[in-house]
């Protein structure tokens, strides 16, 4: 999943690197504890996740099921009915990456959502995605620039992939009070990406299954 590195330490807008000094133990644990990407699980189990319990892939995964899965596989049609579809519904979203550009936002938005799905067993070319746009006063010169290089983005990732875009909900205008500011929240694009595979049976999540499973880091 997506999220800000946090090996990362921004001085004076310049992100420089921590050093674990080839502590790969330390390392992941740092990493693992970091906000960005820590279980959700607390958050996730306050919410009706799971409607009708027809998920074959769970949205969380692992021996306790409280790690992140890639992406959720679901099976609409009752055990008694024949057919094996099921649907893939995957998400991407980086809401730091819009500090520097809304459409580098997107586009990663839309690439991780589309891997999310492909490593359950989804095809791209059996896929739509849906954006979900969370920003500021579109009135403000600034905010409306943004979520034009956003929306950019979104079509150029759309058109690039070629996967149908299905325009959804958006929510403008977020904005809080900080003294006597008025500060919109951190320009962030959701995109989710669901798909159609022929047999939910066969499909595959990101959790460790035994001992001595290997872990492979592509570059």
């Amino acid at each position: 999943m997506g999220g800000a590195d946090p090996r990362v330490v921004c001085v004076a807008g310049e992100p420089t690197y921590a050093q674990f000094e080839n502590d790969a133990n330390t390392a992941l644990l740092s990493l693992l504890s970091h906000p960005t990407i820590a279980s959700k699980e607390e958050i996730v189990r306050r919410y009706d996740h799971e409607v009708l319990g027809a998920t074959v892939g769970k949205p969380l995964v692992g021996p306790a099921g409280n790690g992140p899965g890639d992406a959720a596989v679901l099976r609409p049609v009752l055990p008694d009915q024949p057919g094996s579809a099921g649907i893939v519904l995957s998400n991407g979203v980086n809401p730091l990456y819009s500090l520097y550009d809304p459409f580098q936002m997107a586009l990663c938005a839309v690439d991780e959502a589309l891997r999310n799905l492909t490593a359950v067993g989804g095809d791209i070319e059996r896929t739509a995605i849906l954006d979900n746009f969370c920003w500021g006063n579109p009135a403000d010169p600034a905010q409306m620039g943004s979520l034009v290089r956003a929306v950019k983005g979104c079509y150029e990732a759309s058109v690039g992939f070629g996967t149908s875009l299905c325009l959804s909900k958006d929510s403008l205008n977020n904005e809080y009070r900080a003294m006597a500011s008025v500060l919109p929240v951190i320009p962030t694009l959701l995109i989710s990406a669901f798909g159609v595979i022929d047999d939910a049976a066969h499909t595959v999540d990101s959790s460790l299954k035994a001992a001595g499973n290997l872990l492979f880091q592509v570059a």
